[in-house]
């Protein structure tokens, strides 16, 4: 049995999710696919397995940058958080909303992370 999907799922990334490694050349970025970890350049990524499942290493989630006509999801008010399914047409909102933090792949994302970003917002907008 390939158990690829629950050990990505496991390390809080989706199969095909590029990420990067801490500790690794800067220049390097990572995915799963259903082989197992694959990079950008001939690295020895069983080693680089070991040492992220081991606590030596970390995955640092590369931020989502949606592309002109891809679909996204943010949260657009604070009471109530209303989340959004949007389409990045490289308007001055999308950017907005990529620069903040408020742009996720997923509803489920834009739910917990896009609710706790507005409410930091509004609290620092209310001097709290």
């Amino acid at each position: 049995m390939n158990y690829i999907k629950q050990v990505a799922e496991m390390l809080g990334v989706e199969v095909g999710e590029e990420f990067k490694i801490s500790d690794t050349d800067e220049t390097l970025t990572f995915h799963f696919d259903e082989h197992g970890l694959k990079s950008n350049r001939d690295v020895e990524q069983p080693y680089l397995l070991s040492s992220i499942l081991n606590g030596r290493r970390e995955i640092v989630k590369i931020p989502f940058k949606p592309k002109c006509g891809e679909e996204y999801w943010t949260c657009l008010f604070i009471k109530g958080g209303y989340i959004a399914l949007e389409t990045w047409c490289d308007c001055s909102v999308d950017y907005c909303h990529w620069k903040l933090g408020n742009c996720f792949r997923t509803r489920e994302e834009a739910e917990i992370k896009g609710r706790a970003i507005m409410k930091k917002i509004k609290a620092e907008y209310d001097g709290e």
